[in-house]
């Protein structure tokens, strides 16, 4: 049946070259349903850069993460708010066109949008409530979206990005990179 789930999470995300043109990355953090407790999340993700010519940059990427164990309050149409425990898994791939405006030596402006797919997947159960250990399932209704971006480079790796992706809802995003 229909229901909404919100969530904030909060990742560490470590990245290694792969290839000249490909990068792997590794994430790890918490992962905090607005009506539950905070959680581990983990995953990965490929990104690779196919068409990289002066300020325009053409990359594709996809990755996946995984909650175990999220303890959340769900309000199902047909039964009203319930708690419910289940694992999360979220995976993403999507093509994204970027143009560089510098600003200064060492540092630039990145614009970016493209088409995203998005799948989302929570099972478990329901516990407290008439359905007490009832399957629980429930996946997003759009998978394809889209993703905008801006962000400020320092010296072509270090610096901020916002992010928005249109898919079920608006989604936001804030990250900071530093290379060390």
């Amino acid at each position: 049946r229909n229901t909404s789930s919100k969530a904030d999470a909060f990742l560490l995300r470590i990245q290694t070259d792969l290839i000249p043109d490909a990068r792997l990355d590794f994430d790890v953090g918490a992962l905090g349903p607005s009506s539950g407790s905070f959680g581990f999340i983990g995953g990965a993700g490929l990104r690779y850069q196919a068409y990289d010519r002066g300020p325009l940059r053409i990359g594709a990427f996809g990755q996946v993460r995984y909650a175990p164990r999220v303890t959340s309050r769900v309000t199902l149409n047909d039964v009203g708010t319930v708690d419910v425990d289940h694992d999360w898994l979220e995976g993403d791939v999507g093509l994204l066109a970027s143009y560089r405006y510098r600003v200064a030596d060492h540092t630039a402006l990145v614009s970016y949008a493209g088409p995203v797919l998005s799948v989302l997947r929570m099972s478990g159960t329901i516990s407290d409530s008439a359905r007490d250990g009832a399957r629980f399932r429930a996946e997003e209704r759009w998978l394809v979206g889209a993703g905008v971006g801006l962000g400020l480079e320092f010296h072509g790796v270090n610096g901020i990005r916002l992010e928005m992706r249109v898919l079920d809802h608006l989604n936001f995003s804030v990250a900071a990179a530093m290379t060390f």
